[in-house]
Protein backbone atom coordinates (compact mmCIF):
# COMPACT_ATOMS: atom_id res chain seq x y z
CA UNK A 1 0.00 0.00 0.00
CA UNK A 2 3.00 2.29 0.33
CA UNK A 3 2.50 5.40 -1.78
CA UNK A 4 -1.22 4.74 -2.39
CA UNK A 5 -3.51 7.69 -1.90
CA UNK A 6 -5.93 7.11 0.98
CA UNK A 7 -8.81 8.87 -0.72
CA UNK A 8 -8.61 6.37 -3.58
CA UNK A 9 -9.30 3.51 -1.17
CA UNK A 10 -13.12 3.40 -1.05
CA UNK A 11 -13.16 0.18 0.95
CA UNK A 12 -10.97 1.42 3.81
CA UNK A 13 -12.66 0.13 6.96
CA UNK A 14 -13.33 2.18 10.05
CA UNK A 15 -12.11 1.32 13.53
CA UNK A 16 -11.08 2.84 16.85
CA UNK A 17 -7.38 2.45 17.51
CA UNK A 18 -5.61 1.51 20.76
CA UNK A 19 -6.02 3.89 23.67
CA UNK A 20 -9.38 5.32 22.56
CA UNK A 21 -11.54 6.60 25.43
CA UNK A 22 -15.28 6.10 24.87
CA UNK A 23 -17.95 7.97 26.84
CA UNK A 24 -20.27 5.59 28.67
CA UNK A 25 -22.91 6.05 31.35
CA UNK A 26 -20.09 5.25 33.79
CA UNK A 27 -17.82 7.94 32.36
CA UNK A 28 -14.94 7.65 29.91
CA UNK A 29 -13.57 4.12 29.57
CA UNK A 30 -10.77 2.70 27.41
CA UNK A 31 -12.20 0.92 24.39
CA UNK A 32 -10.27 -2.19 25.46
CA UNK A 33 -12.40 -2.37 28.64
CA UNK A 34 -15.79 -2.25 26.95
CA UNK A 35 -18.12 -5.24 26.97
CA UNK A 36 -21.43 -6.12 25.34
CA UNK A 37 -24.21 -4.47 27.35
CA UNK A 38 -22.21 -1.39 28.33
CA UNK A 39 -24.23 1.74 27.56
CA UNK A 40 -22.63 4.46 25.44
CA UNK A 41 -23.66 8.10 25.24
CA UNK A 42 -24.89 8.93 21.73
CA UNK A 43 -25.48 12.33 20.14
CA UNK A 44 -29.07 11.62 19.07
CA UNK A 45 -30.42 8.60 20.95
CA UNK A 46 -29.36 8.97 24.58
CA UNK A 47 -27.64 6.00 26.19
CA UNK A 48 -27.54 2.90 23.97
CA UNK A 49 -26.22 -0.60 24.82
CA UNK A 50 -23.40 -2.21 22.91
CA UNK A 51 -24.78 -5.18 20.98
CA UNK A 52 -21.52 -6.49 19.55
CA UNK A 53 -17.82 -5.68 19.75
CA UNK A 54 -15.29 -6.61 17.10
CA UNK A 55 -11.55 -6.41 17.63
CA UNK A 56 -9.69 -6.76 14.36
CA UNK A 57 -5.99 -7.60 14.52
CA UNK A 58 -3.38 -7.65 11.81
CA UNK A 59 -3.56 -11.46 11.69
CA UNK A 60 -7.36 -11.41 11.35
CA UNK A 61 -9.31 -14.26 9.77
CA UNK A 62 -11.15 -11.96 7.35
CA UNK A 63 -8.12 -11.46 5.15
CA UNK A 64 -8.36 -7.70 5.64
CA UNK A 65 -5.18 -5.64 5.55
CA UNK A 66 -5.18 -3.10 8.37
CA UNK A 67 -4.17 0.37 7.18
CA UNK A 68 -1.98 2.40 9.47
CA UNK A 69 -4.00 4.84 11.60
CA UNK A 70 -4.49 8.56 11.34
CA UNK A 71 -3.19 10.27 14.47
CA UNK A 72 -5.16 13.10 16.09
CA UNK A 73 -3.46 15.37 18.64
CA UNK A 74 -4.39 15.42 22.32
CA UNK A 75 -7.17 17.93 23.12
CA UNK A 76 -6.17 20.88 25.27
CA UNK A 77 -9.64 22.10 26.22
CA UNK A 78 -10.52 19.66 29.00
CA UNK A 79 -13.03 17.65 26.95
CA UNK A 80 -11.31 14.34 27.68
CA UNK A 81 -9.12 12.95 30.43
CA UNK A 82 -6.97 10.98 27.98
CA UNK A 83 -3.35 12.02 27.62
CA UNK A 84 -2.38 10.15 24.44
CA UNK A 85 -3.23 10.92 20.81
CA UNK A 86 -6.32 9.37 19.27
CA UNK A 87 -5.66 6.77 16.58
CA UNK A 88 -8.42 6.07 14.06
CA UNK A 89 -8.49 3.86 11.03
CA UNK A 90 -8.29 6.16 7.98
CA UNK A 91 -11.73 4.94 6.93
CA UNK A 92 -13.45 5.84 10.20
CA UNK A 93 -16.11 8.53 9.83
CA UNK A 94 -16.19 11.59 12.07
CA UNK A 95 -18.54 14.56 12.54
CA UNK A 96 -17.46 17.89 11.05
CA UNK A 97 -18.17 21.24 12.70
CA UNK A 98 -16.57 23.72 10.29
CA UNK A 99 -18.69 26.65 9.02
CA UNK A 100 -17.40 25.62 5.60
CA UNK A 101 -19.77 22.63 5.73
CA UNK A 102 -22.85 24.88 5.97
CA UNK A 103 -21.49 27.27 3.35
CA UNK A 104 -20.77 24.64 0.70
CA UNK A 105 -23.16 21.78 1.49
CA UNK A 106 -26.19 23.43 3.07
CA UNK A 107 -26.17 21.46 6.32
CA UNK A 108 -24.85 22.32 9.77
CA UNK A 109 -23.37 18.87 10.39
CA UNK A 110 -21.89 16.25 8.10
CA UNK A 111 -19.64 13.23 8.38
CA UNK A 112 -16.59 12.14 6.45
CA UNK A 113 -13.70 9.72 6.69
CA UNK A 114 -11.00 11.06 8.99
CA UNK A 115 -8.31 10.63 6.35
CA UNK A 116 -10.18 12.91 3.94
CA UNK A 117 -9.73 15.93 6.23
CA UNK A 118 -6.21 14.96 7.18
CA UNK A 119 -3.30 16.71 5.52
CA UNK A 120 -1.88 13.26 4.85
CA UNK A 121 -3.01 11.59 1.66
CA UNK A 122 -0.48 8.80 1.49
CA UNK A 123 0.09 5.73 3.59
CA UNK A 124 2.95 6.05 6.02
CA UNK A 125 3.97 4.26 9.19
CA UNK A 126 2.50 5.54 12.43
CA UNK A 127 4.19 4.34 15.61
CA UNK A 128 1.73 3.25 18.32
CA UNK A 129 2.59 2.02 21.80
CA UNK A 130 0.77 -1.31 21.44
CA UNK A 131 0.11 -3.80 18.69
CA UNK A 132 -2.39 -2.35 16.23
CA UNK A 133 -5.98 -3.44 16.87
CA UNK A 134 -9.09 -1.74 15.50
CA UNK A 135 -12.19 -1.88 17.68
CA UNK A 136 -15.70 -1.88 16.18
CA UNK A 137 -18.79 -1.08 18.26
CA UNK A 138 -22.32 -2.00 17.16
CA UNK A 139 -25.33 -0.29 18.80
CA UNK A 140 -29.06 -0.90 18.13
CA UNK A 141 -29.06 2.11 15.80
CA UNK A 142 -26.28 3.75 13.77
CA UNK A 143 -25.00 6.45 16.08
CA UNK A 144 -22.44 9.11 16.83
CA UNK A 145 -20.53 8.45 20.05
CA UNK A 146 -17.98 10.47 22.01
CA UNK A 147 -14.42 9.20 21.66
CA UNK A 148 -11.60 11.27 23.15
CA UNK A 149 -13.94 14.26 23.19
CA UNK A 150 -14.96 13.97 19.52
CA UNK A 151 -18.14 12.67 17.91
CA UNK A 152 -17.38 9.65 15.73
CA UNK A 153 -19.57 7.02 14.09
CA UNK A 154 -20.21 3.50 15.30
CA UNK A 155 -20.00 0.67 12.74
CA UNK A 156 -21.44 1.74 9.41
CA UNK A 157 -23.45 -0.47 7.07
CA UNK A 158 -20.54 -1.11 4.69
CA UNK A 159 -18.25 -2.28 7.48
CA UNK A 160 -21.02 -4.52 8.86
CA UNK A 161 -21.04 -6.48 5.63
CA UNK A 162 -17.34 -7.26 6.00
CA UNK A 163 -17.13 -8.08 9.71
CA UNK A 164 -17.97 -11.38 11.36
CA UNK A 165 -21.20 -10.14 12.95
CA UNK A 166 -24.11 -12.49 13.82
CA UNK A 167 -26.54 -12.58 10.90
CA UNK A 168 -29.48 -11.05 12.76
CA UNK A 169 -27.44 -8.08 13.96
CA UNK A 170 -25.82 -7.63 10.56
CA UNK A 171 -29.21 -7.53 8.83
CA UNK A 172 -30.41 -4.91 11.30
CA UNK A 173 -27.30 -2.78 10.97
CA UNK A 174 -27.09 -2.83 7.17
CA UNK A 175 -30.62 -1.45 6.93
CA UNK A 176 -29.97 1.61 9.09
CA UNK A 177 -29.05 4.96 7.60
CA UNK A 178 -25.99 6.99 8.49
CA UNK A 179 -26.72 9.44 11.31
CA UNK A 180 -25.66 12.42 9.17
CA UNK A 181 -25.02 13.37 5.57
CA UNK A 182 -21.76 11.73 4.44
CA UNK A 183 -19.34 13.74 2.34
CA UNK A 184 -17.48 11.88 -0.38
CA UNK A 185 -13.67 12.08 -0.35
CA UNK A 186 -13.35 15.04 -2.73
CA UNK A 187 -16.02 17.01 -0.84
CA UNK A 188 -14.26 16.47 2.48
CA UNK A 189 -10.89 17.36 1.01
CA UNK A 190 -12.40 20.59 -0.28
CA UNK A 191 -13.14 21.52 3.34
CA UNK A 192 -9.53 20.80 4.28
CA UNK A 193 -8.13 22.77 1.35
CA UNK A 194 -10.32 25.80 2.11
CA UNK A 195 -9.49 25.78 5.83
CA UNK A 196 -6.77 28.16 6.98
CA UNK A 197 -3.29 26.60 7.10
CA UNK A 198 -3.08 27.06 10.87
CA UNK A 199 -6.32 25.13 11.49
CA UNK A 200 -5.65 21.91 13.39
CA UNK A 201 -7.45 18.77 12.25
CA UNK A 202 -9.33 18.67 15.57
CA UNK A 203 -10.62 22.19 14.85
CA UNK A 204 -12.58 20.79 11.92
CA UNK A 205 -14.31 18.14 14.02
CA UNK A 206 -17.38 18.41 16.23
CA UNK A 207 -16.33 18.23 19.87
CA UNK A 208 -18.43 17.66 22.97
Amino acid sequence: MDGTEFFNLPDAMGGLGPGSYVMTTQGELPVEWLEVGDRLITRDHGAQPIQWIGRLRADNQLGVDLPNPVKLPVPNDGTSRQTDPLYLSPGHRVLLQSPLVAKHFGTTEAMCRIVDVSRRNRVRFQSVSTRLIYHHLLLPVASLILVNGLWVETINATDCERLDIPAVLRAQATQTRAPRMVLCPWEARLIRVLAAPEVNIRDLLQAA
